[in-house]
């Protein structure tokens, strides 16, 4: 019986790999953060990508760091922009700065609602000539619906049609 390996490790998504033009464009945005139009952000900053690497490399002690986390919260809805705005939002925080109108909402925990657990019901119709009766059952069924029988009942046989 041979070595069993061991499993690879993945490279982990949050390795970025930014093209030259990129990388000249995140510096220069980098230098001149108080030059940036928060109104026009999705246009000085045009790839997801470039706005991660922002994000990533945002100061802690620049005091409109939070104003630039916000606009691009608003400009870009993926995925990987949102976590990574919710990485930097903790960076932030375990850096003891915390900014009241950057707090993420927080989402309401589903609640599970008991419901009313009615009591089935049977109705019972009258005798025929016979000793037979009819009857109508109601279950109500968790969490939503019903079922209803029908049938036919005797006191000496039981159910006869169901």
């Amino acid at each position: 019986m041979g070595k069993k390996k061991r499993p690879k490790k993945r490279k982990s998504q949050d390795l970025l790999k930014l093209s030259p033009e990129e990388e000249i464009a995140l510096n220069s945005l980098l230098e001149n953060l108080k030059d940036i139009n928060l109104s026009t952000i999705d246009q000085q900053i045009p790839s997801p990508q470039l706005a991660r690497a922002l994000l990533e490399r945002l100061s802690v002690d620049d005091p409109g760091s939070a104003d630039i986390i916000l606009a691009i919260k608003d400009a870009f809805d993926e995925k990987i922009v949102q976590k990574t705005i919710k990485k930097t939002f903790f960076r932030f925080k375990q850096k003891l700065i915390t900014f009241p109108y950057l707090e993420l909402p927080k989402e309401t925990p589903f609640l599970i609602k008991k419901t009313d657990k009615d009591e089935p019901v049977a109705y019972l119709g009258p005798y025929d000539g016979f000793g037979n009766r009819g009857i109508f059952i109601i279950l109500p069924q968790i969490p939503k619906g019903i079922d209803v029988g029908m049938g036919i009942l005797n006191d000496e046989e039981g159910f006869i049609q169901h």
